[in-house]
């Protein structure tokens, strides 16, 4: 999918995640009981501002000035509790239906959150996938400036079924 020059932004990452969407669909055994699904988290960088797509559990974090803030809320019951106000964002870490997730590329309903964030000099945007989620947010920017590698990071926490690590940092 070529880059759009100067576009809507949310609207052409909302495309493509429905173009994979239906790629996942496709991949389905009519009358398999657990279709194939993925989450998903999306950033494009451009100029002063960063867009982003996200469905299910990964998660996306600023760290700007030594602070860290999430940009996302897991897409689950208990992340929906944190989205109301009704319970405080690590809660979706502990929740015993933290882990079930109600919206996934590949299986219905399909839910995209698509949000753009400031972009700043010095900003560094985090990306990671659910294998990362206990990983306390106070650690990210000491992590960050202290150069720990990816092996390193990926080691401070037990990770059951994946873990990926993107950092983005604006120059």
């Amino acid at each position: 999918m070529p880059l759009p020059a100067d576009a809507d932004w949310s609207a052409w990452l909302e495309s493509g995640v429905m173009s994979a969407h239906r790629a996942v669909e496709a991949l389905a055994i009519p009358g398999e009981a657990t279709p194939p699904g993925t989450t998903l988290l999306w950033a494009v960088a451009r100029g002063d501002t960063c867009w982003m797509a996200h469905v299910g559990d990964s998660r996306a974090y600023l760290v700007r000035g030594g602070r860290v803030s999430p940009l996302t809320v897991d897409m689950t019951p208990a992340g929906e509790r944190v989205r109301n106000g009704r319970e405080p964002w690590h809660h979706q870490n502990t929740a015993s239906d933290g882990h079930v997730l109600v919206s996934a590329i590949g299986s219905a309903p399909l839910l995209v959150e698509t949000f753009s964030v400031d972009w700043v000099a010095g900003d560094v945007l985090i990306l990671t996938s659910d294998g990362l989620n206990a990983l306390p947010l106070a650690q990210w920017p000491c992590l960050l400036h202290s150069g720990a590698s990816v092996d390193q990071i990926l080691g401070l926490t037990t990770w059951s079924d994946n873990a990926t690590l993107v950092v983005m940092r604006h120059a």
